[in-house]
């Protein structure tokens, strides 16, 4: 079992019971509470990255899925309406160990004895004790007044970068593009998937540009993609290019009903269906 030994008072003890492992952007431990998650994963019959239309909790509840990780990545997390129903229904909270949620942290201050400042992913697992490390009654009153986060800031700038994969300042000016010009960057974006996909594993930020690659190319061959891409008020745009990147770097397949991801997967060699 790969996990850095817990020092006197060092954790706080809320942390100790949650399963949590902490780890770089290149996949390096830097500690788990208990057994190091991504280990744990590997180490199943299969891994996949959910989407938010798909109903992980009763696929992850049957008897023959036991043994099959369902990763919780950025896109549930974003799209889910409230945030306390991924622990909790009406008949209590949702105990899945086979269930583990997935994103990048910047440690607030009070997770700083824990695992430090730099920013890091975090990998939980849908245990008894994941509200000793959240304030339920926060995360309730802050969905009942409505608010949202804004990350309107990180969406913008994402969607800069892929326009300069696409070389154009706007996504209307692809539509203006010639049907050879527009083949021709098709090629280079399958050459730049193809060149550097196998080296996406335990690696965030390489997973992040295929993951780019990928999205630019869904742009050249879907008119409806452009068309929510130029929406100004779609916080989700980004959704599927989060899910494929998460899968990336992961090397995992997708569980997904929608035709966007579906392509992506496709043009990453991504698995993807709707059941495990």
């Amino acid at each position: 079992m790969s996990v850095i030994p817990l020092k006197g008072d060092a954790i706080k003890a809320e942390y100790r019971n949650h399963a949590i492992t902490a780890i770089t952007f290149f996949g390096k431990l830097l500690l788990s509470t208990k057994e190091n998650l991504f280990d744990l994963i590997n180490r199943m019959e299969n891994a996949y990255l959910v989407d938010s239309q798909i109903p992980w909790e009763t696929l992850s509840d049957l008897p023959e899925n036991t043994n099959k990780a369902f990763i919780l990545g950025t896109t549930i997390d974003k799209e889910r309406a409230s945030s306390l129903s991924l622990f909790e229904n009406k008949d209590g909270l949702k105990v899945r160990l086979n269930v583990f949620l997935f994103g990048m942290r910047t440690p607030r201050t009070e997770d700083v004895p824990f695992v430090g400042r730099a920013p890091q992913l975090w990998i939980e697992q849908l245990d008894e004790h994941c509200f000793d490390v959240r304030n339920r009654d926060a995360i309730l009153a802050w969905e009942k007044s409505g608010k949202i986060w804004n990350d309107s800031k990180s969406v913008d700038e994402d969607k800069v970068r892929v326009l300069e994969l696409l070389g154009v300042p706007s996504i209307e000016n692809l539509e203006q593009e010639t049907y050879e010009v527009r083949q021709a960057k098709h090629a280079l974006l399958s050459e730049q998937i193809r060149i550097q996909r196998d080296d996406c594993l335990k690696d965030f930020i390489i997973s992040i540009q295929v993951a780019r690659y990928a999205y630019a190319r869904l742009l050249i061959d879907r008119h409806k993609a452009r068309n929510e891409f130029s929406a100004l008020d779609n916080r989700h745009v980004l959704g599927d290019m989060q899910l494929i990147q998460n899968a990336l770097f992961w090397d995992a397949a997708i569980l997904s009903k929608d035709k966007a991801v579906r392509l992506m997967s496709g043009y990453c060699g991504i698995k993807c269906r709707e059941a495990p």
